[in-house]
């Protein structure tokens, strides 16, 4: 081996090393994103259970239509975002950073 191929697999084991360290970011908002939906997810299950009791009991539901549409829209982003972060390839075979499919 000379000091060409010493130095091209130096270069190529340090472009592995980034990728490396991209995909754990990656895996890493992916994973607070799941969270994120779950965690809105279960606050439109309470909200929706709340509206349902509060009318059933003849009562009329204080704000929790507004609070439900709200996070309807959060959860939805979220989503979106989700969607996106589990396509998007920082340093893709193509080197053009863009989401997968573009």
């Amino acid at each position: 081996m000379d000091g060409d191929d010493r130095g091209l697999l130096e270069a190529m084991l340090h472009r592995l090393q980034i990728m490396r360290q991209e995909s754990e970011q990656q895996t890493a908002l992916l994973r607070q994103l799941c969270q994120a939906v779950d965690s809105v997810g279960l606050e439109i299950g309470r909200l929706s259970t709340a509206i349902e009791t509060g009318g059933k009991r003849g009562r009329k539901p204080a704000a929790p239509q507004a609070a439900l549409a709200s996070l309807s829209a959060q959860a939805a982003l979220a989503r979106d975002l989700l969607t996106r972060a589990q396509s998007y390839q920082p340093n893709g075979i193509n080197g053009s950073g863009k989401p997968a499919g573009t």
